[in-house]
């Protein structure tokens, strides 16, 4: 039941599943349930969505953060091959029905977390219209406005206006749809595409600005640092992880490897600040620097950050995060004049270029105007849906370009 009603509570959880092909008492030989899911990619990227949200979003300045990822109001089902059930996800619906005149919203990282099948999703989420004081929130970058079309409230946190064209499009789910949604499972290649990797390293090392960065990586600029962040946590040396030059390294052999094969000083980056990623404060830096003098082993100093919910960063980037939040603005602006200036005006007249080809339904080798014409000119209305994602495609190959 939709309606209005006179709200006594309002209760935030988040909520994730994790599927895995281990027994339980496979799980039980590595320690509780607790300990072993917060090693999991689930978990992992399930705490890295909630921290992109709130960067992106500002939800902390109206909304505490332990509304969302406190141990207290985060629930994730383990499904293991006998246990198919959602039976965190089903306790937090039975505290909606019981409580009719208290709000609850739900923040998940994607729709198929819902459940097992379409069928399962579907059934759930028509509970949630009937119920009328519990919804699910779901963002997506890659749209405007940031919202899946899944979602079934903004980011006032209650229900959006088109409710009811989001219950329709859930009713068109097959499960074939579920499948390519499903991203709780693990990183995959396309995750981290070359073109991202290139952004970077680039960005990482001063010599691109932040919307360059976005553009070449295909990506927005809240969903670039997320990747970052994401990327740099892969701290597992036997890892092959990321694809390059049709071959797949580590974080750790990628970092040295790029500068290498791009023509730049990786012994200048590892001197630098960090930039891309998740904004850390000092004293969780001063934690996992004093963790890491307690351990000689580095799995058993990752094991540690994982359990306490801090992020696995390699001696590098904890040096660059810890130079950076040492760092005024200012000085953190003096790194700016190591900007690739020939390389930043490239792109410009590049993204230029693009604009016109695009606009003109023409090849970019085929414009017929010259480059100072071209600068001068001002596109005033704005891009059809279609030609931004063409904008978007031509702008990600850029580098790959501009290196040959």
């Amino acid at each position: 039941m939709i309606g209005l009603y006179v709200i006594n509570m309002e209760h935030y959880y988040s909520y994730t599943a994790i599927i895995t092909n281990k027994s339980d008492r496979d799980i039980r030989n590595e320690g509780t349930y607790d300990s072993w899911f917060k090693t999991t990619a689930g978990y992992k990227n399930l705490v890295a969505y909630l921290n992109s949200i709130f960067y992106a979003y500002d939800l902390e300045k109206d909304y505490s953060r332990n509304g969302f990822d406190s141990d207290a109001t985060m629930f994730i089902d383990v499904m293991t091959p006998h246990n198919k059930k959602r039976r965190k996800l089903e306790k937090i619906i039975e505290l909606a029905e019981k409580n009719p005149h208290d709000w609850f919203t739900l923040c998940v990282p994607n729709v198929s977390v819902i459940g097992n099948t379409a069928k399962e999703i579907k059934e759930r989420y028509h509970r949630f219209a009937q119920l009328g004081n519990i919804g699910t929130l779901i963002v997506d970058y890659a749209v405007d406005g940031g919202l899946s079309e899944y979602s079934l409230c903004d980011f006032s946190l209650k229900y959006r206006d088109n409710i009811k064209t989001v219950l329709e499009k859930i009713d068109l789910l097959q499960d074939g749809d579920i499948s390519k949604r499903t991203t709780y499972k693990g990183t995959s290649d396309t995750d981290f595409s070359e073109n991202f990797i290139d952004a970077y390293f680039l960005f990482e090392a001063f010599q691109i600005p932040e919307d360059v960065a976005s553009k070449i990586a295909g990506l927005s600029p809240v969903t670039f640092h997320s990747l970052s962040d994401k990327m740099a946590q892969l701290v597992n040396l036997d890892a092959k992880e990321l694809p390059y030059n049709g071959e797949h390294y580590s974080y750790s052999e990628l970092q040295q490897l790029w500068f290498d094969k791009n023509g730049l000083s990786y012994e200048q980056y590892i001197d630098l600040p960090k930039r891309a990623g998740k904004v850390i404060k000092s004293e969780t830096i001063d934690e996992i620097i004093k963790l890491k003098t307690e351990y000689d082993e580095l799995s058993a100093f990752y094991k540690k950050c994982t359990e306490l919910g801090l992020p696995t960063y390699t001696d590098i980037d904890i040096n660059k995060y810890k130079k950076k939040v040492s760092m005024s603005r200012k000085e953190m602006a003096q790194y700016l004049k190591l900007y690739d200036t020939v390389l930043i005006g490239t792109f410009s007249l590049y993204e230029k270029q693009c604009e016109y080809a695009v606009r003109n339904n023409i090849e970019i080798e085929n414009i017929d105007i010259s480059d100072n014409e071209l600068r001068a000119i001002s596109f005033a209305n704005k891009l059809s849906a279609e030609e931004k994602k063409k904008m978007k495609q031509l702008l990600s190959n850029f580098y790959r370009i501009y290196k040959k």
